[in-house]
């Protein structure tokens, strides 16, 4: 596939599943170093804006300006390169979307946002490695502002870095859901049959998604850990992305 893409990838979306998928419409046999992709690493971005500002916060979801903002610049040099195919927890860009929209294809996944939400608190809880790793009982964090930080994910990603950190006003919202009329593919965890579709009918390319980044915990054991009061709190959390993914469902997706 010659046809340059760019994977906008929020987390806990199914997104590492495409990322391979898509990357395998471009690597053959005759390109096998991978030349001209780039995927973003979140653990080495989040460190590298770390390195400039000493008092950013250890959450790859709050997504701090600085992150954000490094995160921008790399994808702007990576499509200054020529990259025909770069993905990763970037957030949208105006500039990029200004100076490449015309050259590159934006696509990017969403999720329930509340199974999006406990899908990462589960996943960061009982990982393995350390990058953004939680420590904090399911309760503890979501009455803490890192777990209220969950709920507006959407609007972070699409609705693109803001100096002041405000992702829970009407205007940050708003925001994001213009800029999903200027992706060219948006998808819905919950119908990839149609997604897979839509990309095959768009690209003349089949994907062949696998499944990766399960969950560590047992749907079972999580399940018994959900009481229906915290269930209500994160609804009650999720409300910005809840917005956001009902207009894409309404206006985009179907």
């Amino acid at each position: 596939m010659s046809e340059p893409i760019f994977f906008l990838h929020i987390p806990k979306c199914g997104g590492s599943s495409i990322v391979e998928a898509i990357k395998h419409c471009y690597v053959t046999w005759a390109n096998i170093a991978e030349r001209d992709l780039f995927q973003l690493s979140a653990p080495a971005s989040f460190q590298a804006a770390s390195k400039l500002k000493s008092n950013l916060q250890n959450s790859y979801l709050a997504n701090d300006f600085a992150t954000l903002k490094l995160r921008e610049q790399l994808l702007l040099y990576y499509m200054c390169q020529n990259a025909k195919y770069i993905s990763g927890h970037f957030p949208f860009s105006q500039t990029a979307y200004d100076s490449f929209g015309d050259r590159y294809k934006f696509i990017t996944i969403l999720r329930d946002p509340v199974k999006r939400c406990v899908s990462t608190y589960f996943y960061d809880r009982y990982k393995t490695n350390k990058h953004c790793k939680i420590e904090m009982g399911i309760e503890e964090y979501f009455n803490s502002e890192l777990g209220r930080q969950t709920g507006r994910v959407y609007v972070n990603f699409l609705g693109g870095a803001d100096e002041k950190g405000d992702y829970s006003d009407a205007g940050a919202i708003n925001r994001a859901k213009e800029n999903l009329h200027k992706f060219s593919l948006v998808g819905c965890l919950e119908c990839l049959e149609d997604f897979e579709r839509l990309f095959a009918a768009r690209f003349g390319r089949n994907l062949k998604i696998r499944v990766l980044n399960q969950n560590p915990k047992p749907k079972s054991e999580r399940e018994a850990i959900l009481s229906e009061e915290i269930k209500e709190k994160i609804a009650e959390i999720c409300q910005p992305d809840i917005e956001i993914y009902q207009y894409a469902l309404d206006t985009i997706i179907c």
